[in-house]
């Protein structure tokens, strides 16, 4: 899975934990409160912005903003965010029906229904 992938799933994980898509100055605003309020750790609407792709991103992400903002939606890092939200692979052995949900993040698997 490539960074793109992983940082709008973790754009996605935190709208929906805040309940709001980030649009507006307000938004932001309103998620750097959020993350201070729960986390005790402070990050620029600025940093928010560009990892929203708001404001054109001159840098790359810090892995700190990363683990800052996996920590906000209770993982223990950026590192657990990605395996939780990693698929598992199976090899392929036989034809199987449409892919089983297991729950938990985004974990698929071919589960062959005998």
């Amino acid at each position: 899975m490539s960074d793109n992938q992983e940082f709008e799933q973790l754009r996605n994980a935190i709208e929906t934990a805040v309940g709001r898509k980030m649009e507006s100055p307000r938004d932001f605003n309103f998620l750097a409160q959020a993350i201070f309020e729960k986390t005790h750790q402070s990050i620029s609407t600025s940093t928010l912005k560009r990892f929203w792709n708001y404001l054109p991103q001159y840098a790359t992400i810090r892995i700190s903003t990363l683990n800052l903002l996996s920590q906000f939606i209770d993982y223990k890092d950026w590192e657990d965010f990605c395996q939780a939200h990693e698929p598992i692979s199976i090899p392929p052995e036989t034809s199987s029906p449409a892919p089983t949900y297991l729950g938990g993040g985004n974990k698929f698997l071919n589960i062959k229904h005998l």
